[in-house]
């Protein structure tokens, strides 16, 4: 390349605002630093004093800078620096505290290279609302808790399988490391429910309810709660009401035998039962009586009085 066409070179390339036809001094400036830095042109070095200049230029000041004919840089004003396509209008711009892309494009990745097909986009989808979407293709969310590796870490994963058809909340764990966490929901910082792999938990005092509507932020009329260890309520919504009222069609009471009762006590008054080795038989004659095991009749029993009769 001779230094002509190098410089040639840099005109087309470096255009000016007002006209983009017109040569801005940048060329002079480029062949002015590659002569100040032992450059040469045919193997023959670049003197400064040929082109006009004694030093070298480290910065071009300038309102556009065209890429070429159809992209540029330029300022639109003190602290704004754009990025603009002709017939696309501003496409990116950069501010003092901010970067802003125009709304419809979108932050994406591909698996490689820059210039290959994007894999994972970011758009816009209206105000204060971000989206994560690419076509069809069903999209993936992680939150990491930990991360050592690949295969080592403890996360988060919202995300649609295409298999279910179902949207899903899930923790993961790696294969060869990392622990598989619960997931937690708390209200204003207090614990309310927890996910493990073996079920949900509530905490004490919350009620598992229904409205009477299909608003579900309106008052619960029915409820389930915990009464005290093994002891579960039925009411109209609050903790530990047990004014609910349960229709079945069917009731099956698991067998027991007289030994295996609790203590009347402990049973409490009107705690029904069904044991298999009663001495006594069901029958009118025998209700009410006092239960007690070592025989063979099957018969419902009742907590009376302090303790277990027949009935």
């Amino acid at each position: 390349m001779t230094l002509d066409q190098l410089y040639a070179a840099a005109q087309q390339h470096v255009l000016s605002r007002n006209n983009p036809n017109s040569p801005v001094d940048v060329a002079n400036i480029l062949l002015n630093y590659i002569a100040e830095n032992g450059g040469s042109v045919d193997g023959t070095p670049i003197n400064p004093s040929s082109i006009g200049a004694t030093t070298p230029a480290t910065e071009v000041h300038a309102t556009e800078f065209y890429v070429d004919t159809n992209t540029k840089w330029y300022s639109r004003g003190a602290g704004y620096h754009t990025f603009s396509k002709v017939g696309d209008s501003n496409v990116f711009e950069i501010t003092g505290n901010e970067a802003q892309i125009k709304s419809g494009m979108s932050f994406s990745w591909s698996g490689s290279d820059i210039g290959q097909t994007s894999d994972l986009l970011l758009f816009r989808d209206a105000a204060n609302t971000l989206a994560q979407r690419n076509g069809t293709n069903a999209q993936e969310s992680r939150l990491y808790g930990t991360y050592t590796s690949s295969t080592n870490y403890e996360r988060l994963s919202s995300k649609y399988d295409s298999g279910s058809g179902a949207f899903v909340i899930e923790t993961e764990k790696g294969a060869s490391g990392g622990s598989l966490r619960p997931l937690e929901i708390d209200i204003d910082g207090t614990r309310t429910a927890m996910f493990w792999n073996y079920g949900m938990q509530f905490s004490s005092g919350k009620v598992l309810g229904w409205t009477g509507s299909s608003d579900p932020t309106g008052s619960a009329v029915l409820g389930l709660s915990l009464i005290s260890s093994g002891v579960m309520g039925l009411g109209a919504g609050s903790g530990g009401d047990i004014t609910g009222q349960l229709k079945l069609n069917y009731i099956t009471t698991d067998p027991l035998t007289f030994a295996g009762l609790k203590a009347p006590a402990t049973a409490g008054e009107g705690t029904r039962a069904f044991i298999t080795d009663s001495t006594l038989a069901f029958n009118t004659t025998n209700i009410g009586s006092a239960a007690a095991g070592g025989s063979s009749n099957s018969t419902p029993v009742i907590v009376i009085g302090g303790q277990w009769v027949i009935g």
